[in-house]
Parts: C-alpha cells; sequence; structure tokens
C-alpha cells in the first residue's frame, strides 16, 4: 500500500491549507485501499474463507458451503488469531508529494498505466493530467525521482 503525508510544508505551500486544520485525514491511500478493506473485513467478520486454509485444530466454528467448510475470524481459536495477526502484514511505502495530480501520478505508475494514456476517471476526478513522468525512451525524467521525496520507506504495520 502506498500513503501520502499530506501534513507536510509541501502539501499546504501547493493546495494552500492543511488538511488536520480542516479535520481531514493526514494521509491520503494512493494504491492499497481494497487491502486495507479487506483486512478490515476479515477482522470484523464480514467474510469467510475456505477452513483448508487453516489446521483443523484451529477452527471452532465453520460454515457448510458448496465449496465445502468456510471460516469466519471469530471461528479461529484464540492461538491463531493471534498468530494471524501478527503475521499478516499489509507493506506500507510513504510517498510525500504535494499534489492530489503527483498522487494520482504515482498511482498509474505503480498500477501500469501510461500517464499520457489518461483513462476517463483521471479526466472526471482530476481533470488534465500532470506533465508525462516517463521520457520517450520509457526512463523516469530527471524530476520524478523527487515525487517520492527520494525516499520511499517500507515498514510492517
Amino acid at each position: 500500500m502506498i500513503l501520502n503525508d499530506r501534513a507536510t510544508t509541501e502539501w499546504q505551500a501547493a493546495n494552500g491549507y492543511d488538511p488536520t486544520e480542516r479535520g481531514e485525514p493526514m494521509y491520503a491511500c494512493i494504491d492499497g485501499q481494497q487491502r486495507i478493506s479487506t483486512a478490515i473485513d476479515w477482522f470484523e467478520d464480514q467474510f469467510a474463507v475456505p477452513a483448508s486454509w487453516f489446521d483443523a485444530d484451529d477452527v471452532t466454528a465453520a460454515e457448510d458451503t458448496a465449496d465445502g467448510p468456510y471460516v469466519r475470524w471469530s471461528g479461529l481459536t484464540l492461538p491463531r488469531q493471534r498468530h494471524f495477526a501478527n503475521r499478516a502484514l499489509l507493506a506500507v511505502a510513504a510517498a510525500r508529494v504535494a499534489t492530489i495530480q503527483e498522487e494520482a501520478a504515482i498511482y498509474l505508475l505503480v498500477n501500469g498505466v501510461a500517464p499520457r494514456r489518461p483513462t476517463p476517471t483521471w479526466a472526471t476526478l482530476l481533470g488534465s493530467p500532470p506533465a508525462d513522468p516517463v521520457n520517450a525512451e520509457g526512463h523516469l525524467r530527471p524530476g520524478v525521482a523527487s515525487l517520492t521525496g527520494t525516499t520511499v520507506r517500507s515498514r510492517r504495520l
């Protein structure tokens, strides 16, 4: 997942406000919203997975389905819940960019969509795309490294 810190002087200078003063989140999720939502839903018992993914001794309650037994978070033993919670990691890369357009450029780069060919969603949500971060040879332009503040950190949550 990629998060952008919007409570920076760069963001404030480019946008004219501090999001925390407006009660807005300090971080924007550039990529990984589906992973976050799925993790939350799993831990809140919103869906079940095949019980065969776990040792039979770790399953205390299963649901019969046409696919076989399925288990929810609450159907796992407490030791398995603790083990799973400590092992199910979401890798985080931190960006430090100043505009929504730069956040979108990172999203498009990560997801393999060339910014020079914007999708209808791009035009609808953001207006015109930022300058193409890739040159004619397919290499990142010199200024692109600074999109991430030349520092992308990955850490475990």
